[in-house]
Order: structure tokens, then C-alpha cells, then sequence
């Protein structure tokens, strides 16, 4: 019985890791500041934790961080 009893509680044990291990993931995720409805022209923008530059296009979404490059060479 008391093998049983080992196995079951390793089990919640490792399923309480994996589960406070997903809660982790999910909460670094950057939460959405703006949503852009309308573009004019070229726009670019340099994404968080990206090393390039991307054409700004209707629905794109905004985190922390996000920024519109000043050097011209970057677009």
C-alpha cells in the first residue's frame, strides 16, 4: 500500500510542477497595449526581443517595448 500511496503522490507532485512551470510561461508573455486600426504610408516597427524591423499593417498588435526605429537606415 504504501508503494501505491508513493507513486500517487509523486504523480500530483510532478503534475503540480508542470501546471506552476505553464503559469510561469504564460505570465512573461508581454499583454497587448494597442492594436493598430489604421496605417498611412510605410511604417515600421522593431518588435521586442526581434532583431529586425517589420512593416506596421492593420490589426498588428503593440506590447512594452515595441518602438518605431529613428535611425533611417533600419527601415
Amino acid at each position: 500500500m504504501l508503494r501505491k500511496t508513493g507513486k500517487t503522490t509523486t504523480i500530483l507532485v510532478l503534475l503540480f510542477l508542470f501546471q506552476f512551470h505553464i503559469s510561469i510561461i504564460a505570465q512573461q508573455n508581454a499583454s497587448v497595449l494597442a492594436v493598430i486600426s489604421d496605417v498611412k504610408g510605410n511604417v515600421f516597427l522593431k518588435k521586442t526581443l526581434k532583431a529586425e524591423t517589420l512593416k506596421a499593417v492593420f490589426g498588428m498588435q503593440l506590447v512594452q517595448g515595441d518602438r518605431e526605429p529613428q535611425d533611417r537606415n533600419l527601415r
